[in-house]
């Protein structure tokens, strides 16, 4: 059981960090060429995930993960 919802939350860190690598390529893309349309999707990429950041709890997920590995 302990295996399942580690694997769940291994996911959720999954999910986040995919969103995180968007977030960035975003930004670099935005810096690159200086168009409107990619700071629109760099904002948007950015509020989705600093809010999946706190909906998630990422600080307690961390701190669940290596508490089951000690």
């Amino acid at each position: 059981m302990n295996l399942i919802i580690m694997l769940f939350w291994l996911m959720i860190l999954s999910f986040i960090s995919y969103f995180a690598y968007h977030t960035i390529k975003e930004l670099h893309e935005y810096l690159r060429t200086k168009e409107k349309s990619h700071l629109v999707s760099f904002v948007i990429a950015l509020v989705f995930f600093l809010c999946s950041l706190y909906y998630f709890g990422i600080f307690r997920l961390l701190l669940y993960f290596f508490s089951f590995l000690l």
